[in-house]
């Protein structure tokens, strides 16, 4: 019997940078009417989005993560607010950061790996962001004047395995890939 997992590689948002962003989703959330929020222990940014893949396909995929030689990458910084897919009609709401070129670069990377793997992947720029409040149906969405300044380093990539549940996403870590230099590729994964 084949077993699907809906997977999505992404970084998660180290659990010491939480606290100020937290501190502004509780100050917005009011203002949000109708919106869900979204718990820290969920937060990460989506770098690829995989979609339902058959169990029989992930062991590759793992071994592959495990393989990526670590770039150098620069800090984020969260700085403005976004909607998606558009303030008229959103469906979920956060914070942005600007992307860099070598964000964009190793980004590319990831797609033409995942391309050689069998994984079709977005063609869309990547844009950085952090989902903090999410609704089914989409609404026209006044976003926060507040403008954010959260600086974070990324520390890790994960690979995600995401079960859709009543009550909302349930994300599993399956693989984690260290992201700090000068880790030794032995040490720079975990498998959970």
């Amino acid at each position: 019997m084949k077993t699907n997992l809906r997977l999505f590689l992404g970084i998660p948002i180290p659990a010491e940078t939480r606290a100020p962003i937290v501190a502004l989703q509780e100050k917005v959330k009011g203002r949000l009417g109708g919106w869900r929020v979204v718990p820290s222990p969920n937060w990460h940014v989506t770098v690829h989005f995989l979609g339902e893949v058959e169990s029989t396909k992930v062991p590759p995929l793992e071994k592959w993560l495990r393989s990526l030689t670590v770039p150098k990458l620069p800090m984020l910084a969260w700085c403005e607010w976004f909607a998606f897919p558009k303030p008229e009609s959103a469906t979920t709401a956060g914070l942005a950061a600007p992307s860099a070129a070598a964000w964009d670069r190793w980004v590319k990377e990831l797609a033409t790996g995942l391309t050689a793997l069998g994984y079709r992947t977005e063609k869309r720029a990547f844009v950085p962001h952090l989902t903090l409040f999410r609704r089914r149906e989409g609404l026209a969405t006044t976003l926060p004047s507040e403008a954010p300044d959260f600086p974070f380093r990324p520390q890790k990539l994960c690979l995600y395995d995401s079960q859709l549940t009543p009550t909302g996403s349930v994300y599993t870590v399956r693989v984690e890939k260290s992201l700090i230099q000068g880790t030794k590729n032995l040490k720079a994964f975990k498998e959970i």
